[in-house]
């Protein structure tokens, strides 16, 4: 993960370039960033996923106005 100015927001990219999220302070970026990261090193442990985000499939569309109308966000 890392974090890039875009414009005048900061872009949270994972190691493919990818954007993950947009947000507005770099604090904000550097937060998304941590919990990311530990979210990761606790999946690799065994610790199991997330609880925060339960909804999140492996194969599930998340970041298109679909993938938000499927799981009933809109």
């Amino acid at each position: 993960m890392k974090i890039k100015k875009y414009g005048r927001h900061f872009a949270v990219l994972d190691a493919h370039d990818a954007l993950v999220c947009l947000c507005v302070y770099r604090k904000g970026a550097r937060e998304v960033v941590r919990r990311l990261e530990k979210s990761n090193a606790a999946s690799k442990k065994g610790l199991g996923t997330n609880p925060a985000m339960p909804y999140l499939q492996a194969n599930e569309d998340i970041g298109t106005v679909k993938g938000m109308a499927q799981r009933g966000r809109l």
